[in-house]
């Protein structure tokens, strides 16, 4: 049952780094994926992660990755390619309401601050425009080498 404070179901994102710690993005999934306030998760595994994946849980490659980390297949959580950058969530106008990048290291979360990319997974953990909020990328200096 949704709580009536917050009556809609979340749209997630969940970005899966190479950083050690595969249990913990399961774990993560397996919990969205039985919470009925989650109505949707976009799940972008990078390319470390896959290789983290299999060292620490033996899963190989991106087919059916959801299934191979849930153990089942599912309806919530669609899995992205992470070299797609018309991905939608890629796009800072995709509506979601929060973003999970699990685990993150200093250098994705210094990455993610200064506004460099390397995939798709990274350029949707910034500020969105278009929900509302003001960007924070009104409040960075131009060089994010100032940062």
């Amino acid at each position: 049952m949704l709580n009536p404070l917050h009556p809609t179901a979340h749209v997630l994102t969940v970005a899966a780094t190479g950083a050690s710690g595969a249990l913990f993005t399961r774990d993560l999934l397996l919990t969205l994926e039985h919470d009925e306030r989650v109505q949707k998760v976009n799940f972008i595994a990078s390319d470390n992660a896959l290789r983290v994946f299999a060292e620490e849980l033996g899963i190989k490659g991106r087919n059916n990755l959801v299934q191979q980390l849930l153990g089942t297949t599912s309806e919530k959580i669609q899995a992205q390619n992470n070299d797609d950058i018309g991905a939608n969530v890629a796009s800072g106008s995709y509506p979601t309401h929060a973003m999970i990048v699990i685990p993150c290291s200093m250098g994705t979360l210094a990455s993610a601050g200064a506004l460099h990319t390397r995939d798709s997974a990274q350029p949707c953990a910034y500020p969105q425009h278009g929900l509302g909020r003001r960007s924070r990328r009104d409040d960075l200096p131009a060089d994010p080498n100032v940062l």
